[in-house]
């Protein structure tokens, strides 16, 4: 089970982590003035994990949590009874807000300023930031009926005499739908990434 200690440690992590960037932000902002560009970058970061938390939560607590609640209690070692969508939402921000970070810091790098290659706006680099989001719900929707179709009850005996033949299926297909986000991230970026990298070169010449 996860411990409350847990989560606020992570509070407090995160609180750090918006004071850190706000401190460099500032820095940035005395040293250079109109012409400092770190606020951009971290408000660009915000976003791009508040987005992916938010469709974190929505994902957890609409979708897969009601699919599979033991996916959350026995896979993820969250406490069932009352509370039970908060703390779920509680998971789903965390892990996508830290996914969206990861995904918005490897566009910033792959956007970063070279001699003969300016970087993009933020207007088309909010263009390739989306292409995550636009693969995530129909891989989501393949993955679970995929795995609808060949996960069924007699995939894990042991999981099955638990909790069930049928509640063991379920607990397998929300394991995909979770995969087939998790790949569509890493495949979002690596199409944005060469995206961006495109159009800076078109820039270029």
């Amino acid at each position: 089970m996860i411990p409350d200690s847990w989560h606020i440690q992570y509070s407090w992590r995160l609180a750090a982590l918006f004071v850190i960037s706000a401190v460099a932000a500032a820095r940035d902002w005395h040293r250079h003035g109109r012409a400092a560009t770190r606020w951009k970058e971290y408000c660009f970061l915000a976003l791009t994990g508040g987005l992916a938390a938010l469709f974190g939560i929505a994902n957890d607590v609409l979708v897969t949590s009601r699919l599979s609640p033991y996916y959350f209690t026995i896979g993820k070692g969250l406490a069932d009874g009352p509370g039970f969508a908060g703390r779920v939402a509680l998971l789903g921000f965390q892990a996508g807000f830290g996914a969206g970070i990861i995904a918005g810091g490897c566009l910033l790098l792959a956007n970063q300023p070279r001699a003969g290659r300016p970087a993009l706006g933020y207007g088309p680099l909010w263009k390739f930031a989306a292409r995550p989001f636009l693969i995530a719900v129909p891989m989501a929707v393949v993955f679970g009926l995929g795995a609808r179709c060949l996960v069924g009850p007699a995939i894990d005996p042991q999981l099955g005499q638990l909790i069930g033949p049928e509640a063991a299926a379920w607990f397998w297909r929300v394991w995909y739908i979770h995969l087939a986000l998790y790949l569509s991230l890493v495949i979002g970026v690596v199409w944005s990434v060469a995206g961006i990298r495109r159009a800076r070169r078109s820039y270029a010449t």
